[in-house]
């Protein structure tokens, strides 16, 4: 555990167990009134395949704004990790973008990262290589490797060595030919 994380835990040492429980609460009704309903807020992407999760896209977005529990709030942006936001990307991209550090800014590194596509393939690579990111970025070498794309390995490469990046490049180059 690093300083930040242990910073992070004690900035939400005040929650208590029935403030999870009220916020998961309110965020499962609301997912019940579009007819998704999973056992929990853990298992929410395992709903993803229905075509009503595509309505509770908008309401999970919405909760990022709301003032409930980080834990919460980085597991409603995790539920955004789906093909089904797909539409939505550039809004995930302007929320990681503009989130303060925290395991919210990790799950919309995860959401944005699902979303990686050829057709967006100039706008990652800057994102990769903004330092301002931080450590998040790593999120987003291996959803960048899937991109089957000449660029792709060339660029990886080229980072190989920077000391936020380089150890999953390498994880992510081992074994890759050089014509994916």
């Amino acid at each position: 555990m690093d300083q930040a994380d242990f910073d992070r835990l004690k900035a939400n040492a005040h929650v208590t167990v029935a403030d999870l429980e009220e916020a998961e609460a309110r965020i499962l009704a609301d997912l019940k009134a579009v007819g998704v309903e999973p056992r929990d807020l853990w298992y929410l992407t395992d709903e993803a395949k229905k075509p009503e999760y595509a309505d509770a896209i908008p309401i999970l977005i919405g909760y990022l704004d709301e003032e409930i529990p980080e834990t919460i709030k980085a597991q409603v942006a995790r539920c955004l990790a789906v093909k089904a936001a797909s539409p939505w990307w550039d809004e995930l991209l302007r929320r990681f973008e503009t989130t303060p550090d925290g395991w919210t800014r990790e799950g919309l590194a995860v959401a944005v990262s699902t979303g990686f596509t050829k057709a967006r393939l100039e706008r990652l690579f800057p994102l990769i290589d903004d330092e301002a990111g931080g450590k998040d970025r790593v999120l987003f070498v291996r959803p960048l490797k899937r991109i089957r794309d000449p660029r792709v390995l060339p660029f990886l490469e080229e980072r190989r060595d920077d000391p936020v990046l380089g150890t999953e490049i390498r994880r992510a180059l081992a074994g890759r030919s050089r014509n994916s």
